[in-house]
């Protein structure tokens, strides 16, 4: 009896799925030259010298060399005879949080390394390039089957060279594949460059118009400068004996009941909720939100902040008991101004000064009422909000088309690394 199989007859199956019949599944210890990691002891950084990379230098898909370490070149070239990454050679963390992340070189200059693992790929059956992405693909795959340790993650060199890889037939098929690629990551970085170039405006410009430093056409008079106190309400939540228990979240119910995942430096999140029954809600007191109010994290990550307006798809929303709502009771205080203030600099320069504690830094109501606000005539503030606001738009739109384009590459990714889609075949 002939079993049938759901795949063509030029692909095979394989632990990657269906794969082109010309591909080969590589162990790296059989298609790399070498395999190798750097210092394992910690040598004395310079401020000026050879480059020295550790782990928190190997970010994905680029080397971090801006804020890299140094060393003199004695310690470099001992290091360098043992460990000696070139341009188009392969780094991978293998200790420690981005344990599995990999990156290619992309420089001439020589650099040593510590805590990194480098790949030379055999050049004439493969190229740096394809195996970073390659790597890069099945990164979730390598944790998962390979990690060991416990407190710190870690991959040894003997398991880095027991990972396997599809391999294309022809140098010519894995450069087509790496370069439609990294096509891609040219739109993806230039995207990051105009973001990040769009944040800088937008800080300086809430420097000057949220201060007074520059006055919009049309507006004068002077300005006035606050405690929080005095234009809004710090409002706590309700920590007493009905505080929800563990037992009494849910994955869905009558009222969401925050956790730090949801308020984010980034404003609210919403894709781990928990909830409490509408009978819960009506047994808590304070810390209820109201349209328009502003949720601060005072506990653990301290200073993140949400803005409770019409696009947050919940009526029903309590804080637990790691943050305070700030309430602008006040008719002279814009909500959204309030909101852009909160975003700014200005702001978070009070927070470092008032914060305490290191092992959980935390902020106190009384402290947080205290904090100083500038405030300029409620026109005006509504005016510098809508500025921002349009500012805020404009950047989240660069950031979505970013997410377009990761989401391409993912898909491509998925496509090209397995021969689902060929840029060139072998026959």
């Amino acid at each position: 009896m002939v079993m049938k199989t759901n795949f063509p007859e030029s692909y095979q199956k394989t632990e990657f799925g269906i794969v082109p019949n010309d591909w080969k599944i590589r162990k790296l210890v059989e298609c790399c030259n070498k395999i190798t990691d750097g210092t394992h002891d910690t040598p004395k950084p310079l401020a000026q010298g050879i480059p020295f990379l550790t782990a928190i230098h190997v970010k994905e898909g680029f080397i971090d060399f801006n804020n890299c370490y140094y060393l003199p070149q004695s310690i470099h070239e001992s290091i360098y005879k043992r460990c000696n990454p070139e341009k188009n050679d392969v780094l991978m963390v293998n200790i420690g949080a981005g344990v599995a992340t990999t990156a290619l070189i992309d420089v001439e200059y020589e650099f040593s390394l510590k805590n990194v693992a480098l790949l030379k790929p055999d050049k004439n059956n493969l190229i740096g390039s394809y195996l970073n992405y390659c790597l890069s693909l099945n990164k979730f795959r390598i944790t998962n089957q390979l990690l060991s340790g416990g407190a710190q993650p870690f991959l040894s060199l003997k398991q880095i060279g027991e990972i396997s890889i599809p391999i294309p037939p022809t140098i010519e098929e894995q450069e087509a594949i790496a370069q439609s690629l990294s096509d891609v990551d040219a739109l993806i970085t230039e995207c990051d460059r105009i973001i990040a170039k769009k944040h800088n405006t937008k800080q300086g410009t809430m420097q000057q118009l949220l201060t007074g430093e520059k006055r919009l056409p049309g507006f004068s008079g002077e300005w006035e400068v606050e405690e929080f106190e005095q234009v809004l309400k710090v409002v706590d939540g309700d920590r007493g004996d009905n505080y929800p228990s563990n037992d009494e979240l849910f994955d869905n119910g009558y009222c969401l009941f925050l956790s730090a995942k949801n308020v984010t430096k980034g404003g609210f999140k919403f894709s781990d909720c928990t909830f409490i029954t509408k009978e819960k809600d009506n047994l808590l007191g304070n810390g209820k939100l109201c349209k328009k109010d502003v949720v601060l994290t005072t506990r653990g990550t301290v200073g993140n902040i949400a803005f409770f307006d019409y696009s947050v798809p919940f009526e029903n929303i309590r804080i637990n008991s790691g943050m305070v709502i700030l309430r602008s009771e006040d008719k002279n205080l814009d909500n959204s101004y309030l909101y852009s203030f909160l975003k700014s600099h200005l702001f978070q320069t009070q927070i470092d000064r008032a914060v305490f504690g290191s092992a959980q830094p935390q902020l106190t109501v009384k402290g947080i009422s205290k904090f100083k606000i500038p405030v300029s005539s409620l026109p005006e503030q509504k005016a510098i909000a809508q500025i921002l606001s349009d500012m805020d738009t404009e950047i989240a739109a660069l950031e979505q088309k970013r997410d377009k384009y990761k989401a391409i590459k993912q898909g491509m990714m998925q496509e090209l690394l397995t021969g689902k889609t060929r840029l060139i075949c072998s026959s």
